[in-house]
């Protein structure tokens, strides 16, 4: 049993665990782990074509660090107990080089003036008044509402964000939205039902202001379920001027 939670817990794919359902779970190997765990375990780690060095064999899990050190790793076990060794991977993708994604939802964003025409964000005059629209949309054959949504928009520091609810732009209803220095946050539901045969969508506008001169990195734009990691999606960031 406590081979198939671990199994259920570390699957990348599939059932995503809320917070009870996690605490459970650990709490109960935790548990399971403290009554079973006597005799300690005794490792050794290698990185690159570097020696062995001897890891920390007396808690039941233990985490080397080794950002920047390498790319081949090799781990020896020295004891009698049987022993899992887990790689774990994490990365920021190099400026101006991220890829867009899609996994259940279709999400497009497109800059425009105040009256709605497009304009290209790459060259802003100062001073100018635009709005990002983002407009995402289910594309997916799941047939269940997708709850708990939200959409992250981080703007460069040259541009400055106009609090809409002043000014009544248009927005697609949403459970909060959090307006800050440089980003806001949005909440929301997609549901599962249909209009004139096109999935359901919700578009949500950001006014803003091409405040100070300078060339800007404007960050990628995602937006996922909070309890699915099935449902997300990101459009890359680009570089942005204000002359």
């Amino acid at each position: 049993m406590a081979n198939f939670v671990c199994t259920e817990l570390g699957k990348e794919q599939g059932w995503y665990w809320n917070t009870q359902s996690l605490a459970t779970s650990l709490r109960a190997l935790s548990k399971y782990v403290a009554k079973n765990f006597k005799e300690g375990t005794s490792f050794a780690y290698r990185i690159n074509g570097g020696s062995f060095k001897n890891g920390d064999g007396s808690k039941p899990i233990s985490t080397v660090n080794f950002t920047g050190e390498g790319t081949k790793v090799a781990v020896k076990n020295n004891g009698s107990a049987k022993m899992y060794a887990r790689l774990i991977v994490n990365a920021r993708p190099v400026i101006g080089e991220e890829s867009p994604t899609a996994s259940n939802i279709a999400m497009s964003i497109r800059y425009t003036d105040p009256k709605g025409n497009p304009i290209d964000i790459g060259k802003l005059t100062q001073g100018t008044d635009f709005v990002a629209e983002v407009t995402v949309k289910r594309n997916s054959q799941f047939g269940f509402p997708f709850k708990e949504m939200a959409l992250s928009q981080t703007f460069p520091s040259g541009w400055e964000i106009l609090n809409a609810r002043m000014s009544g732009v248009a927005n697609s209803p949403s459970d909060y939205q959090d307006i800050r220095d440089d980003r806001v946050y949005t909440y929301f539901d997609l549901p599962n039902y249909y209009r004139k045969n096109e999935p359901e969508t919700r578009v949500y506008r950001i006014q803003l202001n091409a405040a100070y001169a300078g060339r800007y990195y404007l960050p990628t734009v995602a937006c996922e379920a909070m309890y699915d990691n099935r449902i997300r999606a990101t459009v890359p960031g680009r570089w942005v001027e204000v002359i």
